[in-house]
């Protein structure tokens, strides 16, 4: 495994497991055990993919197991996908993106297939816990 030096300190870092928190929404989700490089001072250095990666995870939950989900966590999860408005309406076969307007409510079937696009890689929630504020 190749070393990281501390972009804080300087101090050679360590690979480690640390518990990382996303906020989708009003939503505060706990990824525990994701893998990355921590110094002795605390700094912590995720990868742009492990980011995307977390993203995109904590989005597909929040998803799949809470009731209100609202424009914000809509909005989170196209952007998690990296996809404009067009984009997203396109892949999902609409003409017109209109799930981030605050007073869509948006059903289960077009929830699924938000979470189908956010792990269509690979992705468990085995290490997942949502935070109720």
């Amino acid at each position: 495994m190749n070393t990281e030096n501390c972009p804080s300190c300087g101090k050679e870092m360590q690979w480690m497991q640390l518990d990382h928190y996303e906020t989708v929404g009003r939503y505060k989700v706990l990824l525990k055990n994701v893998s990355t490089y921590r110094c002795s001072c605390d700094t912590a250095v995720f990868s742009l993919d492990q980011l995307e990666h977390t993203e995109r995870v904590a989005a597909a939950y929040v998803l799949m197991n809470c009731e209100d989900i609202n424009s914000d966590v809509i909005k989170f999860a196209r952007k998690a996908l990296g996809l404009t408005k067009d984009e997203i309406a396109f892949k999902l076969g609409y003409t017109f993106w209109f799930f981030e307007n605050a007073e869509f409510e948006i059903k289960r079937i077009e929830r699924l297939a938000l979470v189908g696009l956010l792990l269509c890689e690979d992705s468990t929630f085995e290490n997942i816990k949502l935070v109720v504020k």
